[in-house]
């Protein structure tokens, strides 16, 4: 690897994005959210180990897997380690594919569907305007191309009789409506809100309890009929395998900036498929980690979904990355070579960049 660059931009303060050049000329590029310094920080240190050698993906993932501070435990939630483990090894990924000139899916070992299922989480304005009239967002989401709309409309103190009401109202505008309880509750709250909401025809319930990583999910959950879906917050293959085996556990949430890295979301996305659990590919706020994301479930095929924050693609996306796939009719069709996304110029110019290796 020639150079390696990191990439922060005060105006998007939880993004941090790594670009590994070839001395030939291809170059790909790695994204994560969330302890965007600290994950920085870490991507610079872990480059200082290929630059002068080949990267593949496969040495990628060993970087990642081991890290400058040891092995992480198999059983872990998400850190600033799986978060920078995550972006190096996606801009592995994305190298290959550019330097073969084959989109990503292909790289990955072959897309097994053409266009892929999406779904919308209300965040931002969004968010803020679903905790009163859910009916509006999911109506106006609809019409940006979604056919299935994420809402957070309850509340910790909130009165959940109206609160319900009003999540009732958006189901009944014919768009698919999915409740995020965000683990804000304990597990007899959740249990009688969730009791509640299993009447409501919701495509499912996320995150109904918070210590959903912590142990065997709750009792309560196997008995109701809504999918429970959970997991964004798990980093490592077997994490992920002991709540794909979890019979509770109706959909994994998965993330590809979060995971650990594509190798991980890779097989976590074989696993359930042998398991027949469907896949949820959750996004925070990267237009890079979407964009694999919808490769990834381009290549996994078997109604893998993939989240996109309304902010995200609405207002945010666009003004970091020079092209993004189009939303129609719920669907969305990734597009190549790697991941297809380049960070645009415009960005570039207000960020910091941080480099290691010669220019």
């Amino acid at each position: 690897m020639k150079r390696v660059d990191v990439v922060t931009h005060d105006g998007f303060p939880q993004l941090a994005h790594v670009v590994l050049h070839r001395a030939d000329g291809p170059s790909g590029i790695g994204e994560s959210h969330g302890h965007a310094t600290a994950t920085a920080e870490l991507l610079l240190e872990l480059a200082q180990q290929f630059v002068g050698a080949p990267l593949s993906p496969a040495r990628a993932a060993t970087l990642g897997q081991t890290g400058p501070y040891g092995t992480r435990r198999a059983d872990t939630v998400v850190s600033v380690e799986s978060r920078a483990a995550s972006a190096l090894e996606m801009a592995a990924w994305d190298l290959l594919g550019n330097a073969l000139e084959v989109p990503l899916a292909f790289a990955l070992g072959g897309a097994r569907a053409e266009r892929v299922p999406v779904y919308a989480t209300a965040v931002g304005a969004d968010h803020v305007a679903a905790l009163q009239d859910p009916r509006r967002v999911a109506s106006a989401l609809a019409g940006h191309g979604f056919s299935l709309v994420k809402l957070a409309p309850f509340t910790r103190d909130g009165a959940f009789s109206a609160e319900l009401a009003r999540v009732e109202e958006a189901v009944s505008t014919g768009v698919r409506i999915a409740v995020d309880l965000v683990g804000q509750f304990d597990r007899a709250t959740a249990a009688r809100r969730c009791a509640r909401l299993d009447a409501v025809g919701l495509a499912w319930i996320e995150d109904p309890v918070a210590d959903s990583l912590l142990g065997p999910l709750p009792s309560f959950l196997r008995r109701l009929d809504t999918p429970v879906c959970v997991g964004e917050r798990c980093a490592g293959i077997h994490a992920y395998d002991r709540l794909i085996r979890d019979e509770a556990v109706g959909l994994v949430h998965l993330d590809v900036a979060w995971c650990g890295g594509l190798s991980v979301a890779r097989t976590v996305g074989e696993v359930a498929a042998a398991h027949a659990v469907p896949v949820a590919l959750h996004n925070d706020m990267g237009p890079v980690a979407w964009a694999t994301s919808l490769h990834l479930a381009q290549h996994l095929g078997r109604s893998t979904l993939v989240e996109c924050p309304s902010a995200g693609i609405l207002e945010t996306y666009p003004s970091i990355v020079a092209s993004l796939p189009a939303i129609a009719d719920g669907r969305s069709t990734p597009a190549g070579p790697g991941h297809g996304c380049t960070l645009s110029p415009s960005y570039l110019a207000r960020a910091r960049v941080r480099s290691v290796g010669a220019r």
